[in-house]
């Protein structure tokens, strides 16, 4: 599942994530933009028991593979 949260200000990126993590989604790559957004991103993910790996993209922005 790919969810690009680009443009967005927190908290909306965490709350699009959860959206998706409540549907049970178990592999998501989500790509973010806002600076703030990012830590809570990774400590979301790992609070509900997944494996995080960072990349940062040319344009600046982080993609984040969640796996559970």
């Amino acid at each position: 599942m790919k969810l690009d949260v680009r443009g967005l200000n927190c908290p909306e990126p965490v709350l699009r994530l959860k959206e998706v993590m409540d549907k049970g989604e178990k592999n998501i790559e989500i790509i973010c933009d806002c600076g703030s957004a990012e830590e809570n991103i990774h400590r979301f993910a790992l609070s509900n028991d997944f494996r995080v790996a960072k990349a940062k993209n040319s344009d600046n922005s982080i993609t984040y593979t969640l796996e559970k």
